[in-house]
């Protein structure tokens, strides 16, 4: 055993008194509490536990690491957590569990393994050397773990730098400009409800920074020029038509309206006001499946929704009524939701879109949260059943009163809900992602 490893081993023997404690209460109440999985696997989990010794080991292992990892955020308990992952799952792949439970537990272990790799790179390179040394011994080949690694890196690096970036201007003695305050104000109040870890609702931002590394770059060499132009421009028509007109419009095209779109869809996904509303059209949907029949259910999903083989997503959120035991897969649109942050939003004309592609295509692919797939034919809402729809902007935006005639000439209703920050501020907490991501990429 390696040094590194030997000193993990001795910092994760100090839990074994708490784990005993806690192996026990799960015992008498047929469940173990796992921060990193959750309730819902609890039960899988204790199949796993006692169906064989090596099945036992390899639980409680994986759980002595999550308690240390709770404890101590160092690299020591990310890369033993890592490995302590990596050997469960390969106990689960051969456990004989249900096709269901098993893809279920594996794919929540490499969520979990991509969290834990959203970190410094002293720690991912070593989990990297102990997972070769098990791979040496035959413990198992781990293909997912390595080729991943530059990109965890590169979205730790800018998460990281965002923070300490975020940190000066923060500073008591800093020299603060009027858009300084500005933006750490958008900035707080984006991150009330996204949050402020590196591997949660950011993560998703910075993915699509790391996809467009050459068009980042190509933004913010274009920003710094319009600004340093207006900067220097005295005549005041001039500077209103650089001020007014090109800044605005090269934040409306290419990486920053892609990322200002993300960006708008992730604080929807996690703001209570939505989250309510959303919740009440569950309701809804749940007493119409009733009335379908009991093979129904009611699926609530946020974005990556794809109609008729295309690679474009159709709604940003949506709640479906799905059958799961026909031949092929079911599923009804109970509600469809198209999220927008501009000044002048096309949900409206987006949502006319939906509906002509909803009634041209059939074939429905959902990913869903745990990354699994799912392929569903849609299917039409009874006849006295329409779909609810619903746009959602950034304040400051104002619909086009050509969108708004077009739906009432259809007699479509659709209800429109602003949320809670305006275009203004979602543009200043992108610009300085990007300005932070460019010298990174």
């Amino acid at each position: 055993m390696t040094s590194t490893s030997a000193g993990a081993e001795a910092l994760v023997n100090e839990q074994v008194a708490e784990i005993a404690r806690r192996a026990a209460r799960g015992a008498l109440t047929d469940s173990f509490s796992i921060t990193h999985l959750g309730p819902k696997f609890a039960n899988s989990l204790l199949k796993i536990a006692l169906a064989s010794e090596k099945g036992e080991r390899a639980f409680r292992r994986f759980l002595r690491a999550c308690i240390n990892f709770e404890r101590r955020r160092n690299p020591v308990s990310n890369l033993k957590l890592a490995v302590r992952a990596l050997q469960l799952e390969e106990v689960i792949s051969s456990s004989g569990l249900p096709a269901k439970e098993t893809q279920d537990l594996t794919s929540q272990l490499q969520h979990y393994l991509r969290t834990v790799r959203a970190t410094d790179e002293a720690s991912v390179d070593a989990a990297t050397k102990i997972v070769k040394e098990l791979q040496q011994v035959g413990s198992r080949r781990v293909p997912t773990l390595l080729p991943d690694i530059p990109r965890e890196i590169a979205a730790a690096k800018i998460r990281l730098a965002f923070l300490d970036f975020l940190a000066t201007l923060s500073h008591a003695n800093a020299a603060l400009t009027g858009v300084d305050a500005a933006f750490i104000v958008a900035y707080r109040k984006i991150a009330k409800v996204i949050g402020n870890d590196i591997g949660g609702g950011w993560r998703p931002l910075i993915n699509k920074l790391l996809e467009m590394p050459e068009q980042v770059k190509a933004y913010r060499a274009e920003i710094q020029r319009l600004e340093a132009a207006i900067a220097k421009e005295t005549d005041p028509a001039k500077l209103s038509q650089l001020r007014d007109k090109a800044l605005p419009s090269w934040r409306r095209s290419g990486v920053h309206s892609q990322a200002k779109g993300l960006l708008g869809e992730l604080f929807v996904a996690r703001w209570e006001g939505w989250r309510m509303l959303k919740s009440g059209y569950e309701e809804l949907a749940y007493r119409l499946a009733r009335k379908l029949g009991p093979d129904w259910e009611v699926l609530p999903v946020s974005g990556r929704m794809y109609l008729g083989g295309a690679t474009k997503e159709t709604w940003d959120e949506a709640v479906l009524l799905v059958r799961r035991g026909s031949t092929p897969p079911e599923a009804k649109l109970f509600m469809a939701g198209q999220i927008k942050t501009a000044l002048e939003p096309r949900s409206l004309d987006q949502s006319v879109t939906d509906m002509a592609r909803e009634a041209a295509s059939k074939d429905l692919r959902v990913v869903l949260a745990d990354g699994r797939e799912e392929l569903f034919m849609l299917t039409p809402l009874p006849a006295n059943e329409p779909t609810h729809r619903v746009v959602l902007n950034a304040e400051g935006g104002t619909y086009p009163e050509s969108d708004v005639a077009a739906l009432l000439n259809i007699g479509v209703k659709i209800e429109q809900l602003t949320f809670p920050v305006s275009v203004g501020e979602v543009n200043s907490v992108i610009d300085r992602f990007i300005q932070v991501a460019v010298d990174l990429l």
